[in-house]
């Protein structure tokens, strides 16, 4: 899908959710977060960006970085252990997303914008404990994002809501995906060219990943008794 497409879908998107809000948004800007409601739509504009560069496996692009390094802008990521590794955010950014797809209009609209925003240090989603705050010290004080807390426990309200419809158009899970996809190692194109089999999951993983991780202690095993000779 290529950007005009995506501007296009958010702007449809955006006009349905925040039609009392004008926002200037390119992929290669900052993202504002001067306020809950411009950090929600900012968050929500560039992680379409770069979930369909994931999706395309085009994360390498300058334009994909740029959307990437914009969605972690809206985010407080303190609290995120090895965050300095692009798949534990990444996986950040995919299941907020998921969250945020199902909720309906209504409890997204209520997020206030700049002139709603004054003297006001948090905004919390409706019937969540998920919420945007305003920072208060470092270099970033005064910026909206969403909270340390918000970004640990987005695992667990993707559980809790999992099984929600998504609120605007019916999809593919992007989590669903994330997990059954392989990251550098192997193309989607292998993986997905496999018998639907090898792509279920069974507990955590999907059970190619299970086999590889048997070939992998096998061929370790090999190596083992290889260096005793």
């Amino acid at each position: 899908m290529n950007i005009r497409l995506i501007s296009h879908r958010f702007l449809i998107m955006g006009m349905m959710i925040f039609s009392a809000s004008s926002f200037s948004l390119s992929p290669f800007s900052l993202a504002d977060t001067s306020s809950p409601k411009r950090t929600l739509v900012n968050f929500l504009y560039y992680s379409e960006i770069v979930i369909k560069h994931w999706q395309q496996e085009t994360l390498d692009s300058k334009e994909a970085k740029q959307a990437y390094n914009q969605a972690i802008r809206t985010m407080d990521i303190s609290l995120v252990p090895n965050r300095t590794r692009t798949v534990v955010l990444m996986e950040r950014i995919i299941l907020l997303r998921e969250i945020l797809d199902r909720f309906d209009a209504e409890a997204l609209q209520a997020a206030p914008d700049n002139e709603q925003a004054q003297g006001v240090s948090y905004w919390r989603f409706a019937n969540s404990d998920l919420s945007i705050v305003r920072l208060e010290s470092g270099n970033r004080q005064g910026q909206f994002v969403f909270s340390a807390n918000t970004v640990q426990q987005i695992p667990s309200w993707y559980r809790k809501m999992e099984a929600l419809p998504y609120a605007l158009d019916s999809r593919t899970d992007y989590y669903q995906e994330f997990l059954i996809t392989p990251g550098p190692l192997f193309s989607k194109g292998f993986i997905y060219s496999l018998p639907s089999d090898f792509i279920r999951l069974y507990g955590p993983l999907p059970l190619w990943q299970w086999l590889a991780l048997l070939g992998v202690f096998i061929l370790s095993k090999l190596l083992i008794k290889l260096s005793f000779y």
